[in-house]
């Protein structure tokens, strides 16, 4: 790997660290959107059964990133 590669590379990590906090700040408020989404078309039978269990399985995965990302257990 060469120098300008490295750099880009420690540049772009930089500014993800950087972001990070709004990052998960974003993904958690989301995560209460999608969260009451996914139960109101639950109760009102608007999305298919399976989808809903697809919802549901990212749902849980964002969750437990965020939990990673905060030092939670998971």
């Amino acid at each position: 790997m060469n120098s300008f590669t490295n750099t880009d590379e420690l540049l772009a990590n930089a500014r993800l660290i950087a972001a990070a906090p709004d990052l998960l700040q974003a993904l958690d408020g989301a995560m209460d959107s999608l969260s009451f989404a996914i139960e109101e078309m639950t109760v009102r039978e608007i999305v298919p059964f399976g989808d809903i269990e697809l919802m549901k399985n990212r749902l849980h995965k964002a969750r437990a990133a965020i939990a990673k990302a905060k030092g939670e257990p998971q």
